[in-house]
């Protein structure tokens, strides 16, 4: 936020660049027609975050052989408006498949969570976390 303002104002813009941006992600996610939060969150970041961090320079690759990138069909995106919240939460789907598919992968622990992995991850509770906190 501090440097968008900067350029911003830099750039001698009208108006406030957090109100800008603010509003900008209010019509992007008014555009959504998806009644859960979540998954309208889930749908805003396939939109519109997703792709600027995970397909740049896909060209480089494209060069040398055909792509297919299925997280981005419409067939994908319906797919997972389908599947129960309780089922996307915590990045279930993706752990179980990095298990199923990489399970050698799956056993190499956490950096920040060591020695846990995607098979005890699970077990991972801090004694402050196993204490309901009241209010």
């Amino acid at each position: 936020m501090e440097l968008g303002s900067a350029l911003w104002q830099a750039w001698g813009l009208e108006g406030v660049f957090g109100d800008y941006l603010h509003g900008r992600i209010e019509t992007l996610l008014c555009g959504i027609d998806i009644d859960n939060a979540n998954a309208r969150i889930r749908a805003f970041k396939s939109l519109y975050w997703a792709p600027r961090w995970t397909s740049t320079n896909l060209q480089v690759f494209a060069a040398a052989r055909p792509m297919a990138l299925h997280y981005y069909h419409d067939e994908m995106c319906q797919f997972i408006c389908t599947v129960p919240e309780k089922h996307l939460a915590g990045r279930q789907i993706q752990i179980e498949y990095l298990k199923m598919k990489a399970p050698e992968l799956a056993r190499i622990p956490w950096q920040d969570h060591r020695p846990f992995n995607l098979y005890n991850y699970h077990l991972d509770k801090t004694p402050e976390s196993a204490v309901p906190h009241l209010e």
